[in-house]
């Protein structure tokens, strides 16, 4: 056996041990192996990839909502207690529809904002994604900009330095301080953000469903106040699913 044969061998065992492997951290030592081996791909690559699987879903669940494809912006809402990331796109009768409601599988911390680096919070707020990675270890990953302009001014008043960064929605099941999807859902956000545009992107993170009930009061004070406001605000605009 050539060496070439060999290599596409261990690259399709790999590839099974990672779509296999109960443990997420075994599934991204293994994931990281084989990209490695395979080689870095671009984001073009990946689409190219995996878009026509994924699009033939995604386009389906589209126009039963009344949304074209790809959808002129894109809203994702994440609801830290619910557990859930919700789609919101704009209807071609003018409104705004949830297209879709996937499970967090795996996120850190507890409610309210990201203060420092290593405090294991996912940040709140209005985030723009301003990356994808078509090479994580975690299979696909869209980074966040945290910390934003209001991250920033927050932590001026506080006296707070070192916010950390590096938050990203991705694969697998589990995480510190980023938002784990399942790698199934990566894939099909991955598209999706990529087809609609990065900027036409909006991502919310809440610490629970303002729609729905009010601000734990343990969380308000400051300018913490001001950012649930705006969070409460712009989900007012946001039809409950």
């Amino acid at each position: 056996m050539n060496r070439k044969a060999i290599i596409s061998l261990v690259l399709l065992a790999l590839a099974g041990l990672a779509l296999l492997a109960s443990s997420s951290a075994v599934r991204g030592r293994a994931y990281g192996v084989y990209t490695r081996l395979r080689g870095r791909v671009t984001v073009e690559q990946r689409l190219a990839e995996l878009g026509p699987r994924v699009r033939e879903t995604f386009v389906a669940q589209c126009a039963e909502m009344g949304v074209a494809y790809p959808p002129a912006s894109l809203t994702l809402l994440v609801l830290k207690q619910e557990g859930v990331l919700q789609i919101y796109a704009p209807t071609a009768t003018g409104g705004t529809q949830c297209i879709a409601i996937y499970p967090i599988l795996g996120a850190s911390g507890s409610l309210g904002p990201k203060l420092r680096e290593g405090d294991r919070q996912v940040p709140e707020g209005f985030y723009r994604i301003v990356s994808l990675n078509p090479n994580s270890r975690f299979h696909l990953s869209m980074e966040l900009n945290y910390p934003n302009e209001f991250d920033r001014q927050a932590a001026v008043r506080d006296g707070r330095t070192n916010l950390g960064d590096d938050i990203f929605i991705h694969g697998g099941d589990a995480s510190v301080g980023c938002i784990a999807m399942g790698d199934a859902v990566a894939e099909l956000l991955f598209v999706a953000v990529a087809d609609a545009g990065l900027q036409n992107l909006e991502v919310i993170v809440a610490p629970l469903d303002l729609r729905l009930e009010p601000l734990p009061a343990q969380l308000g004070g400051g300018w913490r106040d001001l950012l649930y406001a705006q969070v409460s605000e712009r989900m007012a605009h946001l039809p409950l699913p």
